[in-house]
């Protein structure tokens, strides 16, 4: 029983466990390394292996970089509704602060993200990656500063949601075959539904906007 455990789970097993509970712990066990790897398992190995390298790509990935590459255009060129007036009616409010929150939670898992993308050391990811940072904090301080930046916010989290959408099924057509450095694939996989959610309840908080507050006080 040790022996299958190995790594971080041995120990558990000299005389912590009772016999009887043995086969609940095991399942428990294998449960939790879905989500938590263990040190020395591929997982976090596979960190210290990796080469500096510009992988091949294929055309899922393709598709995910051409929906998320539009987002990350539609998010910089939000800059040029910049305002610099805080001081406005409406400016803030209930839907708009929300949308703020989620964003920003967004943006902070990509600028988090990149400590991954860097022990990947794929070139391409990382500079990919750097992109959606700021394309992110750049709607992030449009919402922050403009009145009605509704299209942009519309338009750069339904394209960020269908990038999102690709990247999940790219996991999960290479469950087998692909790992990456410190998670493993079924947290890889919330990670992306997460995403996914906060995008669509910032579409949703936009439609509500454009339906109430735009149209009755501004």
């Amino acid at each position: 029983m040790k022996e299958k455990l190995g790594g971080c789970g041995s120990k558990i097993w000299d005389g912590v466990v009772c016999k009887p509970f043995r086969p609940c712990f095991e399942k428990a066990w294998r449960f939790s390394k879905l989500f938590v790897p263990c040190r020395g398992d591929d997982y976090t190995l596979l960190a210290e292996d990796k080469k500096w390298r510009v992988d091949k790509l294929g055309p899922v990935s393709w598709a995910e970089i051409f929906c998320k590459g539009l987002g990350i255009g539609v998010g910089i060129a939000s800059v040029s509704i910049y305002e610099q007036h805080l001081d406005r009616p409406y400016l803030f409010f209930g839907e708009k602060v929300a949308q703020m929150v989620f964003l920003g939670m967004v943006a902070v898992y990509y600028t988090l993200l990149n400590l991954q993308k860097i022990a990947e050391r794929e070139i391409f990811n990382i500079g990919f990656n750097v992109l959606m940072i700021i394309s992110h904090w750049c709607l992030f301080m449009i919402l922050f500063t403009s009145v009605d930046p509704g299209a942009f916010v519309f338009c750069f989290c339904f394209l960020m949601t269908m990038g999102e959408m690709v990247h999940a099924m790219y996991l999960g057509v290479y469950w087998k075959t692909r790992r990456e450095a410190w998670f493993p694939h079924p947290l890889l996989l919330l990670f992306s539904a997460f995403l996914i959610l906060w995008y669509l309840v910032i579409i949703s908080l936009q439609v509500v906007i454009y339906l109430t507050n735009y149209g009755e006080e501004l």
